[in-house]
């Protein structure tokens, strides 16, 4: 019996050693620490032709002991297990520096990014992040405060009337005490007026021209334009002024009253409907001012003010062919510059001093001039033409100057009213200069600006390439900030950047942005996403957060827009893709 125990015994030892050779136990797997997320590198100058760069990466998952950044000449730097931020020293600003990035955890190595091709200037900044290296929000979804409310035909312009009241009380009285033969607007009913494309319902006054004057109810209908028995002369442009006005610039010269002088341009009073006329010895106005390059059309309105409500116009006088600048300072009216010029565009400024940019007809030379308010010139610039002519938010003037033949003076430049002059460095330079020494500017772009190689780079293209000096318009709010949409209309993409009080870019999901329109604190933005689709959203620059009223799902192609007082929307006019129609219909500002 124990003979048969023992054996019983060895045969069981015999198959457990069986079974634990048949399965050994395997060495754990080693996992690699994941590539880092560099978020931004920043150069900060310290010995002459020297800086040290800060490299900041998001913060490292559990695990990862260590980040060790790599120049491609043998600097290093080490960010630690709960750090993001190291500095590599005394870099050479006179070359550009490539280094990649590897998350370390203990020994175990991680694979290296990509490498990093940077100028030692300025600042790089990773796509999707602020300046201040924290990634921008996502946009929310604000889809209920958007809605069609039905066809209509298409705006190429619409304006709204600056008034609390869609209807008037003065309307019947005024027309019965007026001049039967006299032009009377018809206000009641009405929040705005829209150019449309032309058709049938424009009436014979317009048989021929490719828009009309149409008036535009809160529901998206067209009311009388004209008050009853009152004639309809054709409008040819409209616009709502600071002083609560509305101006209008008839087709051709009209008497708005029995035996009154002709007249191009008439002030209405949003009250009553009563136009009075400006200048009965102007022929035409002028209707758009803007770029000289394609067809962004972002200049100033041809109508201005100065800061005590002065009122300037451009065009030409009766009886002659070339352009005229007038002030009308309550209906006394002086001629401001002389014949023999193309004005492509002016800034009146708060103390009446004018920006102009132009040329001169009978030699083709182009320049940027001050008029004085004795009537004395200055020019400010030479050889080229302004880009944009814009007041930004501090109250000083802003001017664009192309990049001509390529030459690196392209950039933008400011003229403050408290000197009178242009600043002796440019506001913005460096975008459109590679070279080793970038031209001197108070914001110097060309580290943001330059060629770069690695990964998720920003596209800058319409910025960069002529140093910021091409927008499409500018926006600002209060005496804080401004806002520029770089980059011309119908160019391949746009881009949404801050302009004062420093140079940063903004957070929205359109990457074409083909309509900007300010309301308060907010921009409604219209434009093509990254899919190509026609999104609307709205923009807080104050806090880089958007939110999106008309998404992919639901593509509308904005026409015009216009922000309507008296029912606190915005109305809008445009193509719904979801049945090929033109539809007008309007959005609450969230």
């Amino acid at each position: 019996m124990a003979t048969t125990s023992a054996r019983i015994a060895i045969a069981s030892l015999a198959a457990a050693t069986l079974v634990a050779i048949a399965a050994p136990v395997q060495a754990a797997k080693v996992v690699k620490p994941p590539l880092p997320i560099v978020i931004k590198v920043e150069a900060k100058a310290t010995a002459k032709g020297y800086a040290n760069l800060r490299v900041l990466i998001e913060q490292a998952p559990a695990g990862v002991t260590s980040t060790i950044i790599s120049t491609n000449n043998g600097k290093t730097c080490t960010i630690k297990k709960n750090a993001t931020a190291c500095t590599i020293s005394k870099v050479v600003t006179k070359w550009n520096v490539s280094f990649h990035a590897r998350a370390m955890k203990g020994s175990v190595k991680g694979p290296l990014t990509p490498w990093i091709n940077i100028r030692p200037t300025g600042y790089w900044l990773r796509e999707g992040y602020n300046t201040s290296g924290v990634k921008f929000s996502s946009p929310t979804n604000a889809a209920g405060n958007g809605r069609i409310i039905g066809n209509a035909a298409k705006w190429t312009k619409f304006q709204a009337f600056k008034r609390s009241s869609v209807t008037t009380a003065g309307l019947l009285q005024v027309k019965l005490s007026a001049d039967p033969n006299a032009v009377i607007f018809q206000i009641s009913g009405a929040v705005g007026l829209a150019l449309s494309s032309a058709s049938g319902s424009c009436g014979t006054n317009y048989a021929g021209q490719t828009n009309c004057a149409v008036a535009v109810a809160a529901d998206g209908t067209n009311p009388s334009l004209y008050a009853a028995g009152s004639p309809t002369p054709p409008v040819r442009d409209f616009y709502s002024a600071p002083n609560g006005k509305f101006y209008v610039v008839f087709m051709s010269n009209v008497a708005l009253t029995t035996g009154a002088p002709t007249c191009p341009i008439a002030e209405v009073d949003t009250d009553t409907g009563v136009p009075t006329c400006v200048d009965s010895d102007m022929q035409t106005i002028s209707t758009t001012f803007g770029s000289m390059y394609g067809l962004s059309y972002n200049g100033n309105l041809p109508l201005q003010f100065d800061g005590t409500g002065n009122l300037y116009y451009t065009g030409t006088a009766k009886n002659t062919t070339t352009m005229t600048l007038r002030k009308n300072a309550n209906g006394v009216i002086t001629r401001i510059v002389n014949d023999n010029i193309t004005i492509r565009d002016f800034l009146v400024l708060s103390d009446g001093t004018i920006l102009v940019s132009g040329s001169t007809q009978s030699t083709n030379a182009n320049w940027v001039r001050k008029i004085a308010t004795n009537g004395s010139i200055t020019t400010l610039s030479s050889g080229s033409q302004a880009t944009f002519l814009r007041k930004f938010a501090d109250g000083n003037a802003y001017i664009g100057i192309p990049n001509y033949s390529g030459s690196m003076n392209a950039g933008v430049f400011r003229y403050t009213l408290a000197a009178g002059a242009l600043d002796t460095t440019p506001w913005i330079a460096g975008g459109s200069n590679y070279s080793v020494n970038p031209t001197p500017s108070q914001n110097d772009i060309s580290g943001m600006c330059q060629p770069m190689i690695g990964p998720a780079n920003p596209s800058y293209s319409v910025f960069c390439g002529m140093s910021g000096s091409s927008v499409t318009n500018i926006f600002n709010f209060g005496t804080t900030q401004t806002i520029a949409i770089a980059g011309g209309m119908g160019m391949n993409a746009t881009r949404l950047m801050q302009y004062y009080p420093t140079v940063r870019d903004e957070n929205t999901v359109i990457k074409n942005i083909t309509i900007g329109y300010q309301v308060g604190g907010k921009l409604l933005l219209t434009g093509l996403d990254a899919n190509n689709k026609n999104i609307v959203t709205v923009y807080n620059p104050a806090t880089q957060q958007e939110s999106i009223i008309f998404d992919g799902s639901n593509e509308v192609e904005i026409y015009s827009v216009g922000y309507v007082p008296s029912t606190g929307k915005i109305m809008f006019n445009g193509l719904s893709f979801a049945t090929g129609q033109v539809v007008v219909g309007d959005i609450v500002i969230p």
